[in-house]
């Protein structure tokens, strides 16, 4: 079976919002399996072309087409990828002579030959291969250079705006007992939390710092942009905030603020076609079978005395966001795909079947476990009793607005 088989669609649907998506300046073996035939599932074929836009439009999409834009979306950004030479035309596109479900051990994805973030957001200097447009049509940049992974913190004018090259790169080596390797692995781990608001840790992994991981369970991430979102990033030199950059933002901000719309150019608008993605990556445990997942060479980073040092080992993936700006959803599309088996109840039993149906669901409220709320005249309410039934005090001791150890009290203000 291919080990996509295991992933699921958890959601695909339209949504606004403002995306970031920049360097913070600080730093599988893929299951063997009888590649698909080229065949069509419910309004969804198995090729390689990425899909531009959900037919008829986004704002009169149903959820089944909204899911089956997502579905072609994942089958051609998970087609085998070209063969990496640095050539034109090479990353993020798929080899027209293999199908899905046909690389071969450690031949990467489409997705995975997209450019880091910071390959297009360097810590410092140019992103990599970065070429002038000079005699170019259509420039990519250097889009399709190697990867390069550069770290560091720019320096800044008397303004306040980063310069560049702005200073030198961080010296982020193999860690003691790490080989050198001659080409970085495509699948860069710099993440450790999502966007700074929480941590995620795998509770099947053995805890414990092990010779080569100080964090076994801690699930790490990455981001990847295509050749469209490079090539508008690497046009405006945005990748790094200059004084253009700088002003770019500050238009929209201001524009923002008093609901000033157009904001007055220039502004940051990524094109259609620009695509996103995110994915997790973990460890696998001892009793876990690497051919139920999707699995590749990642490097990810410790930390070494003052600085930060690089491993790379075989992990597995275990969830794949993928965003797309389209023309008739300038906001992004947005998809995610999780391992069906990613989460467990406490014994271990499974919380879905391979079709995401529940397995056994027990009964509940809109919140589970039940929160109280409890305001500053005695008074609590939760989803089975409403706002105004008496309550007593909170057990002393309790810190307000929140506190999780023995019951969940909100400061909601007088009744």
């Amino acid at each position: 079976m291919n080990a996509f088989a295991k992933l699921s669609l958890s959601a695909a649907a339209l949504a606004m919002g403002v995306l970031a998506f920049q360097a913070d300046g600080k730093p599988m073996h893929r299951a063997m399996a009888k590649p698909a035939k080229k065949q069509a599932i419910a309004g969804i074929a198995v090729i390689p072309a990425i899909p531009s836009d959900i037919p008829g439009g986004a704002g009169s999409a149903s959820i089944s087409q909204a899911a089956n834009f997502a579905w072609q979306e994942f089958i051609a950004l998970n087609w085998p990828a070209a063969p990496q030479t640095g050539l034109p035309n090479t990353r993020g596109v798929a080899n027209a002579n293999q199908k899905f479900g046909g690389d071969a051990q450690g031949q990467p994805l489409v997705w995975e030959t997209m450019r880091s973030k910071v390959e297009t957001f360097p810590g410092v200097g140019d992103p990599p291969g970065y070429q002038s447009t000079s005699g170019i049509a259509n420039p990519d940049y250097g889009y399709d250079h190697l990867p390069v992974y550069t770290y560091g913190t720019r320096s800044k004018d008397a303004n306040g705006n980063q310069q560049n090259p702005g200073g030198s790169p961080l010296a982020v080596g193999p860690c003691q007992g790490q080989s050198s390797v001659q080409q970085p692995a495509w699948i860069n781990l710099d993440e450790v939390n999502q966007i700074g608001e929480d941590t995620m840790y795998a509770g099947i992994v053995p805890n414990g710092a092990t010779a080569t991981n100080s964090q076994p369970q801690l699930i790490r991430f990455l981001a990847k942009g295509n050749r469209a979102f490079y090539r508008y990033v690497a046009a405006n030199q945005y990748w790094y905030h200059g004084a253009g950059y700088n002003t770019a933002q500050s238009n929209f901000s201001n524009a923002a603020a008093t609901n000033a719309y157009p904001a007055p150019a220039p502004t940051i608008v990524t094109p259609p076609g620009t695509i996103l993605v995110k994915a997790a990556w973990r460890q696998l445990a001892p009793t876990e079978n690497a051919q139920d997942f999707h699995t590749q060479t990642v490097r990810y980073y410790e930390t070494a005395g003052s600085g930060q040092c690089y491993r790379e080992a075989t992990w597995a993936l275990i969830a794949l966001h993928i965003i797309q700006k389209t023309p008739t959803a300038p906001y992004f599309i947005f998809a995610t795909f999780e391992y069906t088996n990613d989460i467990v109840n406490a014994d271990g039993s499974p919380v879905e079947d391979q079709n995401g149906n529940p397995v056994g669901p027990q009964p509940a409220g809109p919140l589970t476990p039940p929160a109280q709320f409890w305001d500053v005249n005695n008074l609590y309410y939760d989803w089975q009793n409403p706002k105004g039934s008496t309550a007593p005090v909170p057990p002393s001791g309790q810190v307000l607005p929140f506190d999780q150890q023995n019951g969940a009290w909100c400061n909601v203000g007088p009744a």
